[in-house]
């Protein structure tokens, strides 16, 4: 009796495992999985909303990173070069699921390039967004930091969807988007007055005639005269005066060229730039850009698009070490 017992239960349990290992979907769940952390390498905020439970607040995560990128446009390429730099590893046996209780689970291994340690490098050797983006670029394979996270998934009309309750996981992964916005790597070189005077004679093929040299009781002033263009340097007294004609500059821009791309700006502390390429202005096409840095104002912008103007004055930013638009 106690055998006929004993062989009853094994064939219960017999039969009840195939039932439960219908209930488990290892393969829906990595593919949800892939598509999520494929809309955050593409940078796709409506992507990974559309593959959320919850899309509430995935607008905020995104708003550093759109932000940065609409302050200066390099920065969407800093961004990309860090979102594709993204790898990661799908722990399959930590996967469970179980389409009956429509929950599931699995731990995935996040590896990115280490953003941050190569951004204080470029720091350190006073090195330009530019700079920073080539280092980005040129990373070895151990420069890259792992991040550890345990995805939850609900079933959402008949598909698995990710779970995060307060973006936890989300903001773990795409934290670089705060991070980078943060980053400042301007590098406007001290530059005197002769050197710019110097720097306008040989890329202008300009004379002293060509030049204007004046002090006045607040500041000293130089340029050169020539048509269609605005070659100055000023060095203010009052440093507060620098970055207050840049910030007004801005401004322009800001009520002229609102929703282009045709400018970009960068401000951190007492230096920063403003670059146009090609904006439309009072009937003219600018190219150019104004540099601050402490008291010093440096003024270079052309007022048509032609190309032989253009070429000139990115030889006297080049010349400079002054970033072109």
């Amino acid at each position: 009796m106690k055998k006929r017992q004993f062989i009853s239960a094994v064939l219960a349990v017999s039969m009840l495992m195939p039932l439960a290992g219908c209930y488990s979907d290892k393969k829906g769940v990595t593919e949800a999985v892939d598509n999520y952390m494929n809309a955050i390498i593409s940078l796709d905020s409506d992507e990974v909303a559309d593959l959320m439970d919850d899309d509430d607040g995935i607008d905020d995560v995104f708003a550093s990173y759109e932000s940065a990128c609409k302050r200066n446009k390099k920065f969407e390429e800093v961004y990309e070069i860090i979102a594709e730099s993204i790898t990661y590893e799908i722990d399959s046996k930590s996967i469970k699921s179980s389409t009956k209780d429509q929950e599931a689970s699995c731990d995935v291994n996040v590896f990115m390039i280490d953003y941050e340690d190569i951004y204080e490098d470029v720091k350190d050797d006073d090195g330009s967004i530019d700079d920073y983006i080539d280092a980005l670029e040129d990373a070895d394979e151990d420069q890259r930091i792992e991040i550890n996270i345990t995805l939850e998934l609900v079933m959402k009309r008949d598909k698995w969807v990710i779970k995060d309750k307060k973006l936890k996981n989300l903001n773990k992964i795409c934290k670089f988007f705060s991070e980078v916005s943060e980053f400042s790597l301007i590098g406007i070189p001290d530059i005197s007055k002769d050197e710019f005077i110097a720097a306008l004679k040989n890329a202008f093929d300009l004379d002293d005639d060509d030049i204007y040299d004046y002090e006045w009781d607040d500041c000293n002033q130089a340029g050169a005269y020539l048509n269609n263009t605005n070659l100055g340097y000023i060095l203010y007294d009052d440093p507060d005066d620098a970055i207050w004609d840049l910030e007004l500059y801005i401004g322009d821009c800001e009520d002229e060229f609102s929703g282009s791309d045709s400018w970009t700006w960068e401000i951190d502390g007492d230096e920063g730039y403003l670059l146009i390429n090609n904006a439309y202005y009072d009937g003219f096409n600018l190219y150019g850009g104004c540099y601050v840095k402490g008291d010093m104002v440096i003024m270079a912008l052309v007022y048509d698009t032609d190309a032989e103007q253009i070429a000139m004055l990115d030889e006297f930013l080049d010349i400079l070490g002054l970033p072109k638009p």
